[in-house]
C-alpha cells in the first residue's frame, strides 16, 4: 500500500487515510521512510519496471525534498564506482583490499541510510508543523468569529453602535439598533478620507421573509436610495441583514434607514427604522 501511495496509485480517500496515519504514528512514519529509501535505491540501481519508473519520476519526485535525496543517492553511488580499486596484480594482496573495500562500502551504506532517514524525518516534521499551524489558525478564526458575534449581540440589545472592523480599516461595519420611542441616543458614523465603504448590520429575529429591502431617507422623509435583495446571514437568535453604501453618497447629515421584508407570496411589510448621523473628519 505504501509503495502504491508513493507512486500515486491510491484514491484520494486512501491518500488522506495514509497521511493521517503516518503524521500521527511514529512507527508508520518510519515504515514510510524505509519504503521511500527502497524506492530511491531501486531507481538508482535501475531495478524499477518501466511503469514504476515513470510513476516514480512523475509523482514521487514531485516533492522537492525527495529529488534532493535522489541526487544524494546518485552522487554516493557514483562515488563508490569511481573509488573501486583496480584489478589486483598479486594474489596475496587481493584479500586485504577486498576486506577494506567491503568495510568502506558498508560504512558508506550506513551513512547513506542515516542521511536518508534524517532527510525523511525533516520532511515529515515540516508536514506535521504545517498541519498543526493550519489547525491552530482554524481555531483562532473560530474564536474570533464567536467573540465578534457575542459583541454584536450585546451591543445590539443595548442600543449601542458597535464597530466590527479594526481602526484604520478602509471599510466601516456597524451594528444599528432600531429607533424606538423615547430613545434619544444618536448613532454617529465618522467618515475619514481612507474609508471606501460603509456597511450597516441590522440584527433581526427569526422571520419568514424571503428577501429584504432598505430605503435611505432624510429625517424629513425625502427618499435618497433604495437597496434591494440585501445580503442575509444567520445569527445566534435570528439573522443579520447587511446594507452597504459608498461614502460619497453619505454627506454629513441625519438619516433614517427603513427596512422592509417581502414574503415568498410577495407581500411586503415595513419592519423597523434605524437612525444615524454622518460626520466627516
Amino acid at each position: 500500500m505504501l509503495t502504491r501511495y508513493l507512486l500515486g496509485r491510491v484514491s484520494s480517500e486512501e491518500k488522506d487515510a495514509l497521511e493521517g496515519q503516518y503524521l500521527a504514528d511514529d512507527n508508520q512514519f518510519e515504515e514510510l521512510v524505509s519504503v521511500e529509501n527502497d524506492l530511491i535505491d531501486s531507481y538508482v540501481r535501475g531495478n524499477l519496471s518501466p511503469t514504476d519508473r515513470e510513476a516514480f519520476e512523475r509523482h514521487f519526485l514531485s516533492v522537492p525534498e525527495r529529488q534532493e535525496r535522489l541526487d544524494f543517492a546518485r552522487a554516493l553511488a557514483g562515488k563508490l564506482k569511481t573509488d573501486a580499486p583496480p584489478p589486483a596484480v598479486h594474489p596475496v594482496l587481493v584479500q586485504p583490499r577486498g576486506i577494506g573495500m567491503r568495510l568502506a562500502i558498508a560504512a558508506a551504506c550506513v551513512a547513506l541510510a542515516a542521511a536518508l532517514v534524517w532527510i525523511g524525518a525533516s520532511d515529515i516534521q515540516l508536514r506535521r508543523q504545517l498541519v498543526q499551524q493550519q489547525e491552530e489558525e482554524h481555531r483562532l478564526r473560530q474564536k474570533i468569529d464567536e467573540l465578534n458575534a457575542r459583541l454584536q449581540e450585546r451591543i445590539a440589545t443595548g442600543g449601542q453602535l458597535a464597530p466590527l472592523d479594526p481602526p484604520g480599516s478602509s471599510t466601516i461595519s456597524m451594528v444599528l439598533a432600531p429607533t424606538t420611542r423615547g430613545h434619544s441616543q444618536q448613532n454617529t458614523v465618522a467618515l475619514t478620507p481612507t474609508v471606501t465603504s460603509v456597511s450597516f448590520v441590522l440584527n433581526r429575529p427569526i422571520e419568514t421573509y424571503s428577501s429584504y429591502t432598505a430605503i435611505l431617507e432624510t429625517t424629513g422623509g425625502a427618499q435618497l436610495q433604495v437597496k434591494k435583495n440585501l445580503e442575509v446571514a444567520p445569527a445566534t437568535n435570528g439573522k443579520k441583514v447587511a446594507v452597504e453604501f459608498l461614502p460619497k453618497s453619505l454627506i454629513p447629515n441625519d438619516y433614517v434607514l427603513k427596512l422592509l421584508g417581502t414574503s415568498a407570496e410577495g407581500k411586503t411589510d415595513e419592519l423597523d427604522a434605524y437612525s444615524f448621523r454622518i460626520v466627516k473628519r
